[in-house]
C-alpha cells in the first residue's frame, strides 16, 4: 500500500513538474532532479540524432569531468549500457558492477564513478528512440526491483516531455527561421548595389546559421572557376585569414566540393563524415572548419554561384536544419543577386555608351519611359543647346526650356516639337530648327528624330541627334552673295554682246554666207547664259529672302493656256492635255514667276517622259486657294530623291536624261513660296510624276 503510494506521489510529482517545463532544457533538468531525489547516485539525459546516428549528452548530474568528455556523443556503434537500450529499444541494467564485466566501459565508468549498479532506459515515441535516460546507484540492484521498473515509467514521461518540448523547440526554431528568412528577403531586396547586397547576405546567414559566410560567382573569363564576391566572418582576422586561402585555393565547378552540388542543385553538408581526405585538407582543416554547408544559388535555372556557411567552433555539428536554412537563404539572396547584377550590367552598358556619346561631336538626348524622362544627355548637348537638363527630367518639361522654331520661324508647342514627336512614332530625318541659347544666340541646327522601340516593336521612347549648322548657313550666305556678284558682272558683258549680235544680224548683206549659221549658234548660246545668269540672280535672292514679285490680278487658267500655246513646238512628240476650269480663277499672283515655273515644270515633263506619252496639265480651286497639277507619265522619281528635289542642286538623274544645274525647281519653290504657296511632288519609280503647287486666292 505504502509503495504503491509512494509510487503514485513520485509520478503525480514527476508529471506535474514535467507539464509546467516550458522548453527541452527543463525537462531533462527536473527529471534528473527527481531521480537524485528517489535515491540515484548519479543520472544522464542523452537525445538521439537519427541522421549522425548518435546520442548527444543533453544533461548530467554528479559524474566527473573527464567522463563527461567521452560521454558527449555516443556513437550508437559503440558498446555500452545506453547505446545498447536505444538499438534494443528495452531497458538495460547492470546489477552489480563489481561482479559483471560485460559492458567494459560501463564496468570502467562504475569504477570511477563509485556506483555500483546502473539502469538505462530508451526514450521512445510510437516505438521509435528519441534518447536515453541513464542513472548510477551505490548499490546492486536486486532482482526485480522496484527501482527499475519506477524508471521505466519515468523514462515514459520523460520521452513523452521530451518529444513535446523538441517539437516546441523545433515550432519556434522554424518560426525563427521563417522570421529571419522574411527580414533576409527585406534586407536582400533594399538596394540595388551588387556589392551591398553580396554583403549583407554574407554577413544575414553568418550572423543566422554560421559564424562565417562565403559567397562565390562564377567568373565569367573562366566559367568553370567560382571567385569570391563576399566573406564575413564576426573576427576581421579569420576573415583575411579566410579570403587569403580562397584566393590561394580557388573552388571549381567540375571538383569537389562544389561539383555535386552544381550537379544536384542541391545544399551539401561539409563535414568528415561527407568528404574526402583531399577536399578536407585543402579546404576545411586549413581554416579551422569543424562543420559547414553550401548551397547552390540558382535564379531561373541558371546556377549564379555558391553560398557556403561554416563554423569554427569546437563541438559544433550541422544537420537538416542548417541545410534547409541555408538552401531556403541562398534560395531568397538569387533573386536580388539576379537584379543587382542585371543591375550592374546595365549601369555599365550606360556609363559605356554615355561615354561613347560624350566624344561625339553630335548632340545626343535619349528620352525613355512611360513619361518620357531623359536618361542620356552627352556633352555636346551643353555646348549646342546650353545647360543640360538634370536627369529624369520628363520630355514635355523639358521642351519650353529650350524654345525651338521651325525655319519658317515658327514656335514649337509640345506636341508638335520633333523630339515629342519621335516619342509618338514617327521617324524625322534632316529636320532643321531654329534654337534659342540662354546667352540670347540662334543656332541653326539639323537633327534627326526617331523612336526608340523594345524588342516587342513598342515605342519606349525617343532619340535625337543633333549638329550646328550655322556655318553652313553662313557659307551659303556667302555663296548667295557670291552668286549675286557673279550674276551681275555676267549680265553687263552678256549685254554687251547681245547687242552687237544683233546689230549684226540686222545687215545679213554684210556677213558671208559660212558665217551666219555661226552667229546664230553663238547668239542662242548668248541667250542661254542670259538665263543661266538670271537664274544664279534669282538663287540668291531667294536665299536672301528677296525675290521681288510684281503682284496683279491674273486668272490662272488663261496663263497655263498661254504658256501651252507657246510650248506647242516643243511637244511634237508627246499629248498635252488641259483641264482647265469653265470660270476664270483669278488671284493676284506675278504672271511671269508662274509663267517660269510653269515653263520649268512642262520642261520636265517633256525631258522625262516617252515619246506619245500623255501631259496633263490642270487648274483647280478650293476655298481660298487655287491648285495646278502637272502630270506625266515618265521614269518616276527615286524615293530617296524625294526629299532633296526641291534643295538647291539637287538634280536627280531619271534614265538617260540629265544635265542642267539642279536650280530649276528650287527656284520654283522659292516663287511659289514668295507668294505664300507650297509645292510638293507625287511619284513612284515608273509610274511618272505629278507637281502640284497650291496658291493663296488673296496673295
Amino acid at each position: 500500500m505504502s509503495t504503491r503510494s509512494d509510487s503514485g506521489a513520485l509520478l503525480d510529482h514527476l508529471s506535474r513538474l514535467l507539464v509546467r517545463a516550458s522548453d527541452l532544457d527543463a525537462v531533462v533538468d527536473a527529471a534528473l532532479d527527481l531521480v537524485l531525489e528517489r535515491g540515484a547516485h548519479n543520472a544522464a539525459v542523452f537525445l538521439y540524432h537519427p541522421e549522425r546516428r548518435e546520442l548527444v549528452l543533453a544533461g548530467q548530474r554528479n559524474h566527473p569531468r573527464e567522463l563527461l568528455d567521452q560521454w558527449r556523443r555516443l556513437s550508437l556503434d559503440e558498446e555500452t549500457l545506453i547505446t545498447r537500450a536505444v538499438r534494443t529499444g528495452v531497458c538495460q541494467s547492470l546489477a552489480d558492477g563489481a561482479a559483471e564485466a560485460g559492458f567494459l566501459k560501463t564496468a570502467e565508468s562504475a569504477s570511477r564513478t563509485g556506483f555500483r549498479a546502473a539502469v538505462a532506459c530508451p526514450l521512445l515515441i510510437d516505438e521509435r528512440p528519441v534518447g536515453a535516460f541513464a542513472c548510477g546507484y551505490t548499490e546492486p540492484l536486486g532482482p526485480a526491483d522496484e527501482r527499475e521498473a519506477t524508471l521505466r515509467t519515468i523514462a515514459h514521461v520523460i520521452a513523452v516531455a521530451v518529444q513535446h518540448a523538441r517539437l516546441a523547440s523545433e515550432a519556434q526554431q522554424r518560426a525563427a527561421d521563417q522570421a529571419l528568412l522574411v527580414e533576409a528577403t527585406r534586407r536582400f531586396n533594399s538596394t540595388l548595389d551588387l556589392t551591398t547586397t553580396l554583403n549583407d547576405v554574407a554577413r544575414i546567414v553568418a550572423e543566422a546559421v554560421g559564424d562565417s559566410c562565403a559567397i562565390f560567382q562564377i567568373d565569367p573569363a573562366r566559367p568553370a572557376q567560382l571567385s569570391l564576391a563576399a566573406l564575413y566572418h564576426c573576427d576581421p582576422a579569420v576573415a583575411a585569414a579566410h579570403q587569403r586561402h580562397v584566393t590561394e585555393q580557388p573552388l571549381c565547378t567540375d571538383k569537389p566540393p562544389v561539383a555535386d552540388i552544381v550537379a544536384t542543385g542541391q545544399a551539401r553538408l561539409l563535414d568528415a563524415a561527407t568528404l574526402d581526405e583531399t577536399t578536407r585538407r585543402a579546404y576545411l582543416e586549413p581554416l579551422g572548419i569543424v562543420a559547414g554547408v553550401m548551397a547552390p544559388i540558382i535564379y531561373h535555372g541558371a546556377l549564379l554561384g555558391v553560398l557556403g556557411v561554416f563554423s569554427t567552433t569546437p563541438g559544433v555539428a550541422y544537420g537538416e536544419r542548417e541545410l534547409r536554412l541555408a538552401g531556403r537563404l541562398a534560395d531568397s539572396a538569387a533573386p536580388a543577386i539576379a537584379n543587382a547584377q542585371l543591375f550592374q550590367r546595365l549601369s555599365d552598358e550606360h556609363v559605356f555608351l554615355q561615354s561613347v556619346l560624350d566624344h561625339l561631336p553630335e548632340a545626343v538626348m535619349i528620352a525613355e519611359g512611360p513619361d518620357r524622362r531623359l536618361t542620356i544627355v552627352n556633352r555636346a548637348v551643353e555646348r549646342l543647346l546650353g545647360p543640360p537638363p538634370p536627369p529624369g527630367l520628363p520630355l514635355r518639361e523639358w521642351v519650353p526650356q529650350c524654345p525651338c522654331r521651325d525655319p519658317e520661324g515658327r514656335l514649337f508647342d509640345p506636341d508638335r516639337h520633333p523630339m515629342v514627336r519621335a516619342a509618338a512614332g514617327e521617324t524625322l530625318l534632316g529636320q532643321e530648327i531654329l534654337v534659342a541659347r540662354p546667352d540670347g544666340t540662334e543656332l541653326t541646327v539639323l537633327g534627326n528624330f526617331a523612336p526608340v522601340r523594345d524588342q516587342t516593336g513598342r515605342v519606349v521612347g525617343s532619340v535625337a541627334v543633333m549638329q550646328d549648322i550655322s556655318w553652313r548657313r553662313e557659307l551659303e550666305q556667302e555663296k548667295d552673295d557670291f552668286l549675286a556678284v557673279a550674276a551681275h558682272e555676267l549680265r553687263s558683258p552678256l549685254t554687251t554682246i547681245h547687242g552687237h549680235l544683233q546689230l549684226i544680224m540686222r545687215r545679213p548683206d554684210r556677213v558671208p554666207e559660212d558665217l551666219r549659221g555661226r552667229l546664230q549658234v553663238v547668239q542662242e548660246q548668248v541667250e542661254r547664259m542670259t538665263q543661266m545668269a538670271a537664274r544664279l540672280l534669282d538663287v540668291s535672292r531667294i536665299g536672301m529672302d528677296r525675290l521681288d514679285l510684281r503682284l496683279a490680278p491674273v486668272d490662272l487658267g488663261a496663263l497655263v493656256a498661254g504658256v501651252a500655246r507657246r510650248f506647242e513646238p516643243r511637244m511634237a512628240d508627246h499629248r498635252l492635255m488641259l483641264l482647265l476650269p469653265e470660270r476664270p480663277v483669278i488671284g493676284r499672283w506675278d504672271a511671269a514667276r508662274l509663267e517660269e515655273v510653269l515653263a520649268n515644270l512642262l520642261e520636265n515633263a517633256v525631258r522625262y517622259s516617252p515619246r506619245g506619252s500623255q501631259i496633263t496639265v490642270s487648274v483647280g480651286e478650293a476655298p481660298g486657294i487655287a491648285r495646278l497639277e502637272v502630270r506625266d507619265q515618265g521614269v518616276g522619281i527615286p524615293p530617296d530623291a524625294l526629299p532633296h528635289l526641291f534643295t538647291r542642286y539637287g538634280r536627280v538623274r531619271r534614265g538617260s536624261s540629265g544635265g542642267g544645274l539642279g536650280l530649276g525647281l528650287y527656284i520654283c519653290r522659292g516663287i511659289v513660296e514668295a507668294h505664300g504657296g507650297r509645292i510638293g511632288v507625287e511619284s513612284q519609280p515608273g509610274a511618272g510624276s505629278t507637281f502640284w503647287i497650291e496658291l493663296p486666292r488673296d496673295a
